[in-house]
């Protein structure tokens, strides 16, 4: 849900790789014994908390989609949770990306209040892996867990899987372009490094900055891009195919927000029976993304007005994929109430909201308020949405209508793109082909450096690189 779906190779087993063979050598020209030695592969790593996507530069779409919670590489928990524990408090205290309505000091003495059985269940998915990545400073140990490794030991797994029956290369013969979201955390970026050049041993990494490459998917350069995603919701402008980093504006109102605000009406509505068989922790998890997926939907302004008073005779049934006997009978009005709740919420829900939970038209309002006035017009008129919650019908739309509300004089309009991966892909095969060969090595993380200075290397990062280029042009 937090990751834009995309189509797969047709048939990934009859894929031929040499001809996504690209020299190292394209640079310069050499004996052609020379050129031999030193072909790779350049592979494409698209790592979400939900999707891990994966390819050639050249291809269109991914060859692999991979869901990053499937039973063969899960995590179980080793033990019984406990209600009101330490850890299940910690965890919910330490995570900004939850519903602010739930209550997270509740005091009031019912073990089996909602919020308890909420924060029960949030812990549960993060220990047992229900989603990879969590943008909170890591957690340490919690219930005798180490997050950091427990998170390295999953995206081994997953990886190995992608390259030994979808890729079907020897990593060690991979250079591997890396897209990454603008606020991806530092610590996040040590755990994907250390399983590609230490544990699968690629030849190198080299990090993109995701927004450019929505752009580059969409055949302009000069764009908004909205980025609906698992942990958050960002709004980046870019112009020329150069990030504006000042101006980016960032929301928690996103998909894992959206996952436990469905959550909570469905145990407020007592959706989930006690005999259910969606009691379990992965089933429960899979089977609200499964009602997202099927089900959810955004109306527009006049609907949402017209239908205020809705018909609450009305269900939706919700049959389980492994098993046609467990089905769900779901109230109509949640199937838009929750997603209209997380991203359109009316003003009397948004009383003093802290900055990251602004909905997604204050964001992109502010976004363009704040970029330089000759920008404005060029960046609203090219809105791209990108990420799984934009993929649900309707919020394009119901997004547009509501910033023509607000600002009846501006002109909105949206885009439509590829998505980042396809960008990155096209990019691989033009501009980065093209580019100096040191320009590229410098931002590039050899694999031989990073093992030998494991401890002292410094991860590039896209803001690091501006800071340095500021600091130099001031002195």
């Amino acid at each position: 849900m937090s990751d834009q779906s995309l189509s797969t190779h047709p048939n990934p087993k009859k894929h031929n790789r040499n001809s996504f063979s690209v020299s190292s050598t394209a640079h310069t020209h050499s004996k052609s014994s020379s050129s031999t030695q030193k072909q790779y592969h350049a592979a494409i790593l698209q790592i979400g908390s939900r999707f891990i996507r994966a390819g050639f530069a050249g291809d269109t779409f991914p060859i692999s989609t991979v869901l990053t919670n499937e039973t063969r590489w899960k995590y179980r928990i080793p033990k019984q949770i406990k209600k009101n524990s330490t850890s299940c408090n910690d965890l919910y205290y330490l995570n900004h990306c939850l519903p602010p309505s739930v209550s997270r000091n509740d005091n009031s003495g019912e073990s089996d209040s909602i919020d308890d059985k909420l924060t029960l269940q949030y812990t549960k998915d993060i220990l047992s892996k229900q989603y990879l990545f969590s943008y909170d400073s890591t957690f340490g140990s919690i219930e005798g867990i180490d997050e950091n490794s427990l998170c390295e030991n999953i995206v081994l797994k997953i990886l190995s899987k992608i390259y030994q029956e979808d890729l079907l290369v020897d990593p060690s013969s991979c250079k591997i372009i890396i897209i990454e979201p603008p606020l991806f955390p530092l610590h996040l970026k040590k755990i994907i490094s250390n399983v590609l050049l230490k544990k699968l041993f690629a030849k190198s990494l080299l990090f993109i900055c995701e927004p450019a490459l929505s752009c580059l998917g969409s055949g302009t350069r000069n764009a908004l891009v909205v980025d609906l995603g698992w942990e958050n919701i960002t709004v980046s402008p870019v112009y020329d195919m150069r990030l504006i980093y000042k101006n980016i504006q960032t929301s928690t109102r996103a998909g894992k927000f959206l996952h436990y605000t469905i959550l909570k009406r469905f145990l407020s509505e007592k959706v989930i029976k006690k005999k259910s068989g969606f009691k379990s922790t992965s089933k429960l998890f899979n089977i609200i993304e499964e009602f997202v997926f099927q089900a959810v939907y955004c109306r527009t302004v006049d609907e949402s007005v017209r239908e205020r008073i809705h018909s609450e005779e009305n269900n939706f049934r919700l049959i389980s994929k492994e098993n046609s006997n467990d089905f769900l009978d779901i109230p109509d009005k949640l199937r838009f109430e929750s997603v209209e709740h997380t991203l359109f919420p009316s003003s009397a829900e948004l009383d003093n909201p802290d900055d990251d939970e602004f909905s997604v038209v204050d964001l992109i309002l502010k976004v363009i308020e704040k970029v330089p006035i000759d920008l404005r017009r060029e960046l609203s008129d090219n809105i791209i949405f990108t990420g799984g919650l934009s993929n649900i019908p309707g919020v394009k739309a119901r997004t547009l209508q509501e910033l023509r509300k607000k600002k009846p004089n501006a002109k909105f309009s949206a885009n439509f793109s590829l998505g980042p991966w396809s960008g990155a892909s096209l990019y691989c095969k033009t501009k980065l082909v093209s580019a100096p060969g040191s320009l590229v090595k410098s931002h590039e993380l050899l694999r031989d450096k990073y093992i030998i200075e494991n401890e002292t290397i410094q991860i590039p990062d896209w803001l690091d690189q501006i800071h340095q280029n500021t600091f130099k042009s001031a002195s």
